[in-house]
């Protein structure tokens, strides 16, 4: 994991598509911890749930135009993201490998970094 990914490192969640979640929940920014990365995808955990068919308390990002998330953050602070949105609260033996298999809402948006002191 790079420094600039590191656990625990604040980020914000915008989301564009689908309309529907912008109609229920806003478009963010919503935000996140980053809780690891796992096969170049960002696994991320709300600071609040947000109720989009169920409670969403996490969320997998993988970067649309790089192979891996990694990379995407290698030059920006912005990065243009598929989403999943996984429902139902973390549990504490979840394992991220597993995370980042699991089902849940599509969407597409974006993941910022916050400034480092945040």
């Amino acid at each position: 994991m790079t420094l600039r990914l590191r656990q625990g490192r604040f980020v914000q969640i915008l989301v564009s598509d689908p309309w529907e979640f912008g109609t229920a929940c806003g478009v963010g920014p919503f935000d996140a911890v980053v809780e690891g990365i796992q096969q170049g995808r960002l696994v991320l955990r709300l600071r609040q749930g947000l109720d989009y068919g169920g409670t969403i308390f996490r969320v997998v990002a993988v970067s649309r135009y790089k192979d891996s998330i990694e990379e995407a953050f290698e030059a920006t602070n912005d990065v243009a993201a598929n989403l999943v949105l996984i429902h139902g609260p973390p549990r504490e033996t979840d394992k991220l490998e597993d995370v980042v298999r699991m089902s849940g809402a599509l969407a597409l948006g974006s993941v910022h970094l916050a400034p480092a002191s945040e």
